[in-house]
């Protein structure tokens, strides 16, 4: 189990890198599979280097013309990769989560931290 969960923060941590389209210091990534995995959620908040201004991820689009389009795909495989990881929870017979909080800061540092 650990090293698919290594594989898949991994993928998460990588896949939010890359929908991002500046520079940044700091992310903080909230997910949320509800009971039964009946619905699922990501949200996310990031710190610009250059304004040190905090962004929400939804502004992303208008903020630096990102396609609406492009943006919900991304967003959207974002949210599967969430469901991934508590499904990997529950394949491995583990108390499942119904929230997971990520921080990343530019220097390759991270938290991860499960609310039950």
């Amino acid at each position: 189990m650990e090293e698919q969960l290594n594989n898949l923060y991994n993928r998460i941590a990588n896949h939010l890198f890359s929908m991002i389209p500046v520079e940044w210091d700091r992310i903080y990534m909230l997910g949320e599979v509800k009971k039964e995995q009946l619905s699922y959620s990501v949200t996310f908040y990031y710190i610009e280097t250059e304004t040190k201004k905090i962004v929400n991820c939804l502004d992303i689009p208008e903020n630096y013309c990102v396609s609406e389009e492009v943006y919900d795909e991304l967003h959207f495989i974002l949210s599967e990769m969430v469901y991934e990881l508590n499904d990997c929870f529950k394949n491995n017979g583990q108390e499942l989560w119904e929230q997971v909080v990520f921080v990343f800061d530019k220097n390759g540092n991270f938290t991860i931290d499960f609310k039950y």
